[in-house]
């Protein structure tokens, strides 16, 4: 990963986890909101190709390039918000850009997001309670 700090791929792969483990509130009323700013992560992610997938599975492509996109994508976003705001229009205008609800639940509006997020959901559910000690929590999510 030439170009690419140790720092700059730490800082990345813990927010990409964090971003992650939001999913598994979408049933939390309380937690919604912060579910929602996850699946918009998620979106920035995917989009800027931080988080691509490989036979399947999602793995991360940490590479000057793809940062230089994540950056440009955050300031989209947040340029929406703000402008979002500072129009007086509702959040929904916003938060809609990016998600649909469906049978209740809060979900990505790009379909390659949304298979993520319904599987991680899936799996979440599956074995969300169960701690295997001979794995870590990649094994998980990569």
């Amino acid at each position: 990963m030439s170009g690419v700090t140790e720092y700059d791929e730490e800082v990345i792969v813990t927010h990409v986890m964090r971003s992650i483990k939001l999913m598994r509130f979408r049933e939390i009323e309380d937690i919604v909101p912060y579910y929602c700013e996850g699946l918009i992560h998620l979106y920035i992610l995917f989009e800027s190709n931080i988080i691509v997938e490989e036979f399947g599975k999602i793995a991360l492509n940490i590479t000057p390039e793809t940062i230089r996109d994540m950056k440009e994508e955050y300031m989209k976003v947040y340029s929406h918000l703000i402008h979002t705001y500072l129009n007086k229009k509702d959040a929904g205008d916003f938060l809609y850009s990016y998600v649909i609800k469906e049978d209740g639940y809060f979900l990505p509006k790009e379909k390659q997001i949304k298979k993520f997020v319904q599987g991680y959901f899936l799996k979440y559910k599956e074995i969300g309670n169960v701690i295997d000690e001979s794995k870590t929590p990649e094994d998980y999510l990569f």
